[in-house]
């Protein structure tokens, strides 16, 4: 857990850096080491430690908004905790320990905010919330501004029989836990019997999601695709962003586009 304190003069920013948001705080549960937190208009949240250690330690590697699926701000989980947290979850690339590959890694920080020791204070919460806003926000048109992004919505075209029988299984423990985080609403269609999927993406009112999503073997990318091209408005349907999960004996092209996507 981070804890995030408010300060009264905040030390200088690193030198370069533009930041919307800047604070001292600290790692819990205390004492722990102070450091400021910056987060910069370039997207990234930059820490760096505040007295202690001589020599310093090396700063934490900063964390790249493009990298965060999720964040939230809340009360604590006691009843008499007045602090308000606010939570990120990030899937950054890593180089392993001892060498390696480099490998997304889950990081989930929670940050602290306590700007009074009333329980009943909901400023608190408030404050956490402020910190949440430049996280899950995007730029708004015009000379400033920022709004947020409504959640988005996936379909989810699943073969349950497909390679060993345990594509539903995976969905269910690994892959709905991260749509969950990242707040995303999904719809899931089990797949009945061959060209099922090209069926369905055929006739299917495509506006109703951001992204299709298909967890399966190489064949049910297949038959998506050519129900895709089949519809009368298949220039456009054709532009919508594809997923594929592997969730079948063949999973090539999965791993290949994890491959060529670092």
């Amino acid at each position: 857990m981070i804890i995030i304190r408010r300060e009264t003069k905040p030390p200088p920013p690193p030198r370069g850096l533009s930041q919307p948001l800047r604070g001292e705080f600290s790692l819990g549960p205390p004492p722990g080491s102070s450091y400021a937190l910056t987060l910069t208009r370039e997207g990234e949240l930059h820490m760096e430690r505040l007295g202690g250690l001589d020599p310093p330690l090396p700063a934490p590697a900063p964390l790249l908004l493009s990298d965060c699926i999720s964040c939230c701000s809340s009360r604590g989980r006691d009843a008499g905790d007045p602090a308000g947290y606010l939570s990120l979850v990030c899937y950054p690339t890593r180089r392993r320990a001892g060498g390696g590959p480099a490998a997304r890694r889950r990081e989930a920080p929670v940050f602290r905010v306590l700007v009074s020791p009333d329980p009943g204070w909901g400023a608190t919460t408030g404050v956490a919330r402020e910190r949440t806003v430049p996280l899950a926000s995007v730029p708004a048109p015009g000379p400033s501004g920022i709004f947020l992004p409504r959640p988005s919505r996936v379909l989810v075209l699943l073969n349950p029989r497909g390679g060993t029988g345990r594509a539903l299984k995976l969905f269910e423990q690994r892959v709905q836990p991260m749509l969950a985080e990242a707040d995303v609403a999904f719809t899931l269609l089990l797949t009945e019997r061959p060209n099922h999927a090209r069926e369905l993406v055929r006739e299917v009112e495509l506006a109703r999601w951001d992204a299709l999503v298909v967890m399966s073997g190489d064949g049910l990318m297949h038959e998506v695709v050519n129900g895709l091209m089949e519809r009368p408005d298949w220039e456009t349907a054709i532009r919508k962003p594809l997923c594929t999960l592997p969730g079948g004996s063949g999973n090539a092209l999965a791993a290949s586009v994890n491959h060529y996507a670092g």
